[in-house]
């Protein structure tokens, strides 16, 4: 895999720990906005000064000269990016089905993937498939729903979308965050776990049905969650925070995130990757299969 971070790109410290690791891909096929949402990450977290544009060829990820002629990646690129105390590799694979080589090695090398969608396109078949393989192999998984600002369509429209395409049961996508529009643009959001809020999240939506979809989703699996949420009594964000990082690493719910390319969503994927995401040493992967003979 060759390094593809670049010198226009703050370098990410090294770590003591693998606790403090964190191998994210970024899956989607070209043309998603998989490049737009990393730069927005990138710049989220200091990695650069300012978030390029693939229209300008001044994007961090790709950079060689014939993606800036194509305006499309064609390579896998490492992006490093420091949040909060914890590194993030995040493997960048080329979203057109030529390249699957590199897609199979960012697979290989993660231990958690972003599955970028659209909000003005269907989810493709092939995406379908790679969502079905990262299930196959016990890939956690969440989803950044790209290109929100260019949507006609409801965000909770876009992930039933999503829930119908991945063919998936009750209960295993929520969003995590609700988008915040002001004269049709999303322009802040609100977390439905802490109640925090990101960007101009002004006049703060009703978030309660939201929050007790998740809340039911999170606390479906723990006996003593469910019990103390069918009697009425308040969930911290501490006890709700860990019940989505168990579920999350058990792939048995897949957080959604809203993004646009004024950078909604940056901070809020990284918080996520950074509480949710498992580290090495949690990945559980498959056993190879037996050899031939």
């Amino acid at each position: 895999m060759p390094d593809r971070s670049t010198a226009r790109a703050g370098q990410a410290p090294a770590v003591a720990r693998p606790q403090d690791l964190r191998n994210v891909a970024l899956i989607g096929p070209a043309g998603v906005g998989k490049t737009t949402l990393a730069e927005s990450l990138a710049l989220a977290a200091g990695a650069t000064g300012r978030a390029g544009r693939v229209t300008d060829g001044t994007t961090v990820s790709d950079h060689e000269d014939i993606e800036h002629q194509q305006q499309r990646s064609v390579q896998l690129s490492l992006l490093p990016l420091e949040w909060k105390g914890v590194k993030i590799n995040l493997i960048d694979p080329p979203g057109h089905p030529d390249f699957t080589a590199d897609l199979r090695a960012a697979l290989h090398a993660a231990d958690a993937a972003v599955f970028v969608v659209s909000a003005t396109d269907p989810v493709t078949a092939p995406t379908r498939a790679l969502w079905r393989q990262c299930a196959a192999e016990g890939i956690p998984r969440a989803i950044a729903v790209a290109k929100l600002d260019l949507a006609r369509t409801a965000f909770d429209d876009i992930l039933t979308a999503c829930h119908d395409a991945f063919d998936l049961g009750p209960d295993t996508l929520r969003p995590l965050f609700l988008p915040v529009h002001h004269d049709g643009h999303p322009d802040g959001s609100v977390d439905l776990i802490t109640g925090d809020t990101y960007g101009d999240a002004t006049p703060l939506p009703d978030t309660g049905p939201a929050h007790d979809s998740l809340v039911e989703a999170i606390s479906g699996q723990d006996d003593t969650l469910m019990e103390r949420y069918l009697a009425g009594d308040p969930l911290d964000p501490d006890a709700l925070e860990a019940g989505l990082r168990r579920e999350v690493l058990a792939c048995t719910l897949h957080p959604a995130v809203p993004t646009s390319e004024n950078g909604l969503g940056a901070a809020e994927l990284l918080d996520l990757i950074t509480h949710a995401f498992p580290d090495p040493t949690e990945r559980t992967r498959p056993p190879p299969p037996p050899a031939p003979g």
